[in-house]
């Protein structure tokens, strides 16, 4: 009887070995599976974030280009998508540098086009030296809202630059 209750024992003893073995090498399991989440977490923020930042940076060249107006509105869309979704990735003051940029890209484009009216009521009778004074005011405005653009873009990189970093993304 002796021998069957040391059996028993030893059995129970291997039945615990054995479960809290398997308990160790599942948590960390489970652990290596919550890092690699976390990772690809990381990496799906800094794309989404690396998509607006590539809009901005690269759509600058096409709307200071003659373009047929679905093109720029296909463009102007795609900035004001990622303005949006900036609100959700970003500090406040970057998603409202972005919006500025947005609505001066907006306000640019505005007036390029009250500009092309100006030029071609010249050839139309009326008060020409009223004219000459609107498109000048007009030009003005465009030069304006381009160094505001041009001042955004000389800072694009450092703007972005601190969620550019897999390093600094904090996720618990």
């Amino acid at each position: 009887m002796a021998a069957n209750n040391i059996i028993t024992i030893i059995s129970s003893i291997a039945t615990l070995s054995v479960s809290i073995t398997i308990a160790i090498f599942s948590y960390q399991l489970s652990k290596a599976q919550k890092n690699i989440a976390k990772e690809k977490l990381k990496l799906d923020l800094f794309d989404r974030r690396y998509k607006i930042y590539n809009i901005f940076k690269n759509r600058r060249r096409l709307l200071n280009s003659e373009l047929d107006t679905d093109k720029k509105n296909k463009i102007m869309s795609e900035i004001n998508d990622s303005v949006q979704e900036s609100f959700f990735l970003f500090d406040k003051d970057v998603h409202d540098k972005l919006y500025d940029i947005f609505r001066i890209f907006g306000n640019l484009d505005t007036e390029q086009n009250t500009y092309k009216g100006y030029q071609q009521s010249r050839s139309m009778s009326g008060d020409k030296d009223q004219l000459k004074d609107e498109i000048k005011q007009s030009a003005t405005r465009m030069q304006n809202f381009r160094a505001e653009i041009d001042e955004f873009y000389v800072q694009i990189d450092e703007i972005f630059a601190k969620y550019m970093s897999f390093e600094d993304l904090k996720i618990k």
